[in-house]
C-alpha cells in the first residue's frame, strides 16, 4: 500500500488570524492507496498543507514549543503518515513461495497542537493606557483603531502599514508594520490588565516604540515601570532596539515641562533614540517614522535569523521546554529497544511492553492470518522480549499488553509456535486433525488475541 499524506502547516501572509480553527479543529490528510495486482504499489496519499500566519507558534498538549512559523513558506510537519502495508510477495522465501501472510497499512500520527500566534511587525508600539498610541497608528496608517479619552481603549492588538512617502523610498517601496500593543500596567507579567495576553506580541517586533504619556503625573515612572514589565516577562526584550518617545507635547504644561521631562528621561538611557512627539497634531511624526525606517533597515541588513524549531538539547528561551514531532514519531524508546513495564502489587500478572518497533509491529500484523501470529512469536523472540518478560516473573496465562494489542503468555517450551515453522505440510496437516478442527482451520494461536 502508499504511504498515507501528512499534516503540514504552512505560512502564508495573506492569513493574519488563527479564526478558521474555532471553526474545524479536525484536519485529516489523505490516505494511501491499496496496492494492486503484479506487485503494484498503491499511490501515496497527498499531504494536507494547512495555511497558518506568519508568527504561529505550534505547541504540544503539555506546552512543549515544538516550533515557530515566522516568514513566507515557512513549514513544519506536525502529524506523520503511516508508511504502507507491504504483500504477501514481500514475505515470500525459497521455502515459502506462497506465504498467507499481509500487512494492514501503518496508522498515521494522530495529535492535538495548540497554535498561538505572536504578531510579527517591524516596531511594536508599548505603553501606559491612554499614551497615545492607538491616535499614533491612526495617523501613520489606514488602520481604524478605537480612540477615546480612557483607559483600555485598545482591548486588542491593531495592525497598521505606514505608507508615508518619506518611509517608502527610504524602504525601497516596503511600507513598515507596526503593532499597537494594548497598554500596559504594573504587574502585567503576572496577568495584571491586559498585559499577559498581548505581551507575547512584542516578541516578534524588530524595535520597540516606548510611547510615554506626558500628561501623566509621573511620566518618567510610567516609563521604568513598563521596561520592567518586560524584562520580567521575558529577559530577551531588554536586548531589542527601543525608541522612546514622550508624546502629547501640543498640550501646554507638557511643554512646560518638556526641557526637564527630557533631560530626567535622556540621563536613564544608554542611547540617544529619544523623541518629543505629539501624535494629534503630528508635530515630529514624519521625522519619527523616517528615523524607525532607518533603524529597521540597518536591523535587517545586521540580524541574523533565529532557528525557533525543536533544539538537540531540549532547551529554548528562557529555559522553555521543546518538542520534536518527527522524533516524537519515531517513539519515546528508539533503535528497536523495549520496555517492560509491570505492578505485581496492584495489577498482578500484568506485564505491558512499551517500544515504538513493536508497538508498530502489532499496528501492522495482519491477525486474520496464522502465519501472522507465527511471525509475530519469532519477532518476540528474536528482539528478546520473550526472554525479558520471563526475566520481569512473567507466567502462563499471565496477561501482556503491547499498544492495543492483550493476549495470554504462554511459556517457549509449550507453545507450538516454535515448534511448526520446522514441520513439513504433511506434519502440519495431522496436527491440523489431532486438534479436530473442521477441514482447512489452521490450531488456534498459543495466546488469546484480544483487540
Amino acid at each position: 500500500g502508499g504511504r498515507g499524506g501528512s499534516v503540514v502547516l504552512e505560512a502564508d501572509p495573506n492569513i493574519n488570524t488563527l479564526y478558521r480553527f474555532r471553526r474545524q479543529v479536525h484536519w485529516k490528510a489523505q490516505s494511501g492507496g491499496h496496492g494492486g495486482s503484479k506487485n503494484k504499489m498503491g499511490e501515496s496519499g497527498s499531504d494536507l498543507v494547512v495555511i497558518v500566519p506568519p508568527g504561529t507558534v505550534v505547541r504540544d498538549e503539555e506546552g512543549r514549543l515544538a516550533g515557530e512559523l515566522r516568514r513566507q513558506g515557512d513549514r513544519l510537519t506536525v502529524a506523520r503518515g503511516g508508511r504502507g502495508g507491504r504483500g504477501n510477495a514481500s514475505f515470500k522465501t525459497q521455502a515459502n513461495n506462497a506465504p498467507k501472510l499481509a500487512e494492514k497499512g501503518e496508522r498515521g500520527t494522530c495529535r492535538w497542537i495548540n497554535l498561538e500566534l505572536k504578531i510579527v511587525a517591524d516596531v511594536g508600539l508599548v505603553g501606559c493606557p491612554n499614551a497615545g498610541k492607538s491616535t499614533l497608528l491612526s495617523v501613520v496608517s489606514n488602520a481604524k483603531p478605537k480612540i477615546a479619552d480612557y483607559p483600555f481603549t485598545t482591548v486588542v492588538p491593531n495592525l497598521g502599514v505606514c505608507d508615508m512617502p518619506e518611509v517608502l523610498s527610504a524602504g525601497d517601496g516596503r511600507g513598515m508594520v507596526l503593532a499597537d500593543i494594548p497598554g500596559l500596567l504594573e504587574g502585567a507579567h503576572r496577568g495584571v490588565g491586559l498585559g499577559m495576553a498581548f505581551l507575547r506580541h512584542v516578541e516578534r517586533c524588530k524595535i520597540i516604540l516606548h510611547i510615554i504619556n506626558g500628561d501623566s503625573p509621573d511620566p518618567v515612572g510610567d516609563f521604568h515601570a513598563i521596561n520592567q514589565e518586560l524584562l520580567f516577562f521575558n529577559p530577551q526584550l531588554a536586548k531589542k532596539p527601543q525608541v522612546v518617545v514622550l508624546n502629547k507635547i501640543d498640550l501646554p504644561h507638557v511643554r512646560e515641562r518638556l526641557p526637564a521631562l527630557q533631560e530626567e528621561i535622556q540621563a536613564t538611557l544608554n542611547h540617544t533614540r529619544f523623541l518629543a512627539i505629539s501624535a494629534l497634531t503630528r508635530e515630529r511624526v514624519p521625522e519619527l517614522m523616517m528615523r524607525l525606517r532607518k533603524l529597521a533597515n540597518h536591523i535587517a541588513e545586521t540580524e541574523k535569523d533565529v532557528d525557533f524549531g525543536w533544539v538537540a538539547d531540549g532547551g529554548g528561551a528562557g529555559g522553555e521546554d521543546r518538542v520534536d514531532f518527527e522524533r516524537l514519531d519515531q517513539g519515546s524508546v528508539l533503535d528497536g529497544e523495549f520496555v517492560i513495564e509491570a505492578d505485581p502489587v496492584n495489577f498482578p500478572g500484568q506485564y505491558r511492553v512499551v517500544g515504538r518497533t513493536i508497538e508498530r509491529v502489532v499496528d501492522m500484523t495482519n491477525w486474520d492470518y496464522y502465519e501472522s501470529t507465527l511471525r509475530f512469536k519469532r519477532i518476540l523472540d528474536a528482539t528478546g522480549i520473550t526472554k525479558a518478560l520471563h526475566a520481569a516473573g512473567a507466567e502462563a496465562g499471565d496477561l501482556v499488553m503491547i499498544g492495543d494489542l492483550d493476549f495470554e503468555f504462554a511459556p517457549e517450551d509449550d507453545t507450538e509456535c516454535n515448534r511448526t515453522p520446522k514441520r513439513s505440510a504433511g506434519s502440519l496437516a495431522k496436527e491440523i486433525e489431532r486438534h479436530d478442527n473442521e477441514p482447512g482451520q489452521v490450531p488456534p494461536p498459543p495466546w488469546t488475541v484480544k483487540k
